[in-house]
């Protein structure tokens, strides 16, 4: 596929509209790949056995199966079904939301899953963004990073809004009172939304709560039994080796991968620097509203002209369907975690990421 249009951009591929079965292959395998569900072989005898109805419940289509990581998404659709409507009305979880906190149970460490489940609430709506940037080389964001952003989010904050939002997060946690946090019209060139951050933190607690209550201590240790002792020290129980922190991306990347866009180190001068890799269409980024720090993320991935990220939104500009979409909030993915991450899917980077709207 990338060999049949060598040299030229991904928004210039061919395309053509995709045929309702297509989307639903699609929709199958994507799924696949964040790994919700699998292929198997359906024994002849299977639905011999057993009602169809029984059968239904267990296969998907026939040949498709949830994993554990799809029943325990599942199942924290339902946990913050029930959470969320006490702090946030009218509220449904997202699917990556979700999808990343089922992605949390699986990382090696309790330090990476505090980590993970966190990024997922704070990812649960990417329409109401905890937090953002107007002018990154302002005094106001300085200020924000030096004096309310701790911990692990604080050290990594150049890779993204995900970890800006969990240093910010892990700040907020150490405050007693809502009226302790930043005065947003006192710093115009962030974009700080509070009173949505408080009640997350009460949300985490919820969570820790819940998790409290239902383990049982002479029992094997449920995966978010590490959430009850970080409620003392949130900032230390949340600090991570460099293997963890790449842990913490695989959990981000297969929860958030049809958010993902290529970055060009050196995009000619009239292209936009990145491109949608779901869509194959050009992007626009405006670094100055980014915490991504391109300027140092560029040259340490000069070798390969690119690196990869995932964003928070995407959305057409006012101008409408001739302009290059734009992506904002966005946070970097390490090259190794990607082509991983193709490797485990038995497909290399960027072929994991092409849609069935693409001429093969």
């Amino acid at each position: 596929m990338t060999k049949l249009y060598e040299g030229q951009h991904m928004q210039e591929w061919a395309k053509r509209p995709i045929p309702d079965v297509h989307m639903a292959a699609e929709g199958m395998r994507r799924l696949s790949m964040m790994g919700l569900i699998q292929q198997v072989e359906v024994p002849a005898n299977e639905g011999d056995n057993e009602s169809e109805e029984e059968f239904d419940e267990e296969y998907l289509d026939g040949c498709m199966i949830l994993t554990r990581r799809g029943r325990n998404t599942l199942a924290a659709c339902d946990l913050l079904r029930d959470l969320l409507p006490q702090l946030f009305m009218h509220e449904e979880p997202s699917i990556e939301a979700c999808a990343l906190f089922a992605a949390a149970q699986e990382l090696p460490t309790a330090n990476a899953r505090r980590v993970a489940v966190i990024m997922a609430l704070l990812s649960r709506d990417a329409n109401k963004p905890v937090v953002g940037i107007v002018n990154r080389d302002s005094s106001d964001f300085r200020d924000f990073k030096g004096q309310h952003t701790v911990g692990v989010g604080h050290k990594y904050m150049h890779f993204g809004w995900q970890w800006m939002a969990l240093g910010y997060f892990l700040w907020v946690y150490q405050q007693e009172n809502e009226d302790d946090l930043p005065d947003k019209k006192e710093m115009p060139d962030m974009l700080l939304h509070n009173e949505e951050m408080w009640r997350l933190r009460a949300l985490y607690d919820e969570i820790a709560q819940y998790y409290d209550e239902i383990s049982e201590p002479a029992g094997p240790e449920h995966p978010f039994e590490c959430l009850k002792p970080a409620r003392g020290n949130l900032v230390a129980a949340t600090m991570l080796e460099e293997d963890e922190v790449r842990d913490v991306e695989g959990a981000l990347l297969a929860a958030l991968h049809v958010r993902y866009v290529l970055i060009d180190t050196d995009p000619p001068a009239d292209a936009p620097p990145a491109v949608d890799l779901l869509t194959a269409r050009a992007a626009k980024v405006r670094f100055q509203g980014e915490s991504l720090d391109h300027a140092f993320l560029r040259p340490k991935n000069q070798k390969h002209k690119a690196y990869t990220a995932i964003y928070r939104t995407l959305y057409l500009p006012k101008e409408g369907r001739t302009h290059p979409l734009m992506v904002s909030g966005l946070t970097y993915i390490s090259r190794d975690v990607y082509l991983e991450f193709g490797r485990r899917n038995r497909q290399e980077f960027p072929d994991c990421y092409e849609t069935i709207s693409i001429l093969r």
